[in-house]
């Protein structure tokens, strides 16, 4: 199978150790199951927690480029001003376009490159227990859209799978072209254009790494945090740098590939 891993949003701990071995073995696990993979990447600075703006940051940050080998990796700091506005009400749609609309980046950059069977989008900031969970992507229905087992929603926009029919029938038609800011949250929108029984929440051990040794994971009693005891390394220290250094810093990694981009 063609598969395209969509990596997107604020960088928050991508640039941990942690995250970089992780990414990687993710890449690895997709392989190892008889698939081609192709990676697109698009980190957004701005609402992020800075580690990435660091030395360390941007070093981990080279680690991640050389190991996911992108086709297309993309680095802006924000949207513009218009997505900047603190109340609550502008803040619920900054939400949404600021996370489907990378998403939506990411899927016309990789179909104009090739033709994929499956997409899989994941959050920068993703954990998924890759011992006890496969993909499976031969087994999987085309009609159907594959997601963490989350239940306050009908599906998780943080981390979820579909093929290319999916693509047109479902992503094309409801999502990518409805892009303007909505008042809700991504998963409480975009799963509702699919019936119920089509969304399967699979079993897998998974989490949001928020900063060093938290990450929080969703059962039936809500939110939780999950305790990994092989995952944590040694702790890095990210002593910020100033904004100016690292976009020239960025810009020297940038120009170094032409499928690299920054905004």
């Amino acid at each position: 199978m063609k598969v395209a891993l969509l990596i997107s949003g604020t960088p928050r701990t991508f640039i941990f150790n942690e995250q970089v071995n992780f990414f990687n073995n993710l890449k690895q696990k997709i392989i190892a199951e008889n698939n081609e993979v192709d990676i697109y990447l698009f980190l957004k600075i701005k609402d992020s927690i800075n580690y990435i703006i660091s030395k360390n940051g941007l070093k981990n940050l080279r680690k991640q480029l050389h190991n996911l080998n992108p086709k297309y990796f993309k680095i802006i700091y924000s949207f513009g001003d218009i997505y900047d506005n603190s109340n609550v009400i502008q803040k619920f749609k900054r939400n949404y376009y600021n996370q489907m609309k990378p998403i939506d980046i990411l899927l016309n950059k990789a179909t104009k490159n090739k033709k994929y069977d499956w997409f899989i989008r994941i959050r920068p900031d993703f954990y998924l227990d890759l011992k006890s969970y496969n993909f499976n992507m031969k087994a999987k229905n085309k009609n159907f859209i594959y997601t963490t087992p989350k239940e306050d929603c009908k599906g998780s926009c943080d981390f979820f799978i579909f093929s290319n029919i999916m693509l047109k029938n479902w992503w094309k038609i409801y999502i990518s072209n409805n892009l303007s800011n909505k008042l809700v949250n991504p998963e409480y929108y975009i799963f509702n254009f699919i019936k119920k029984n089509k969304i399967i929440k699979e079993k897998m051990i998974y989490g949001l790494v928020r900063r060093y040794k938290k990450i929080h994971t969703w059962n039936s009693k809500g939110k939780q945090y999950l305790n990994l005891v092989k995952y944590w390394l040694v702790k890095q220290y990210f002593i910020l740098i100033s904004y100016k250094l690292f976009k020239k810093k960025i810009l020297t990694i940038i120009k170094k590939n032409s499928n690299y981009y920054y905004e």
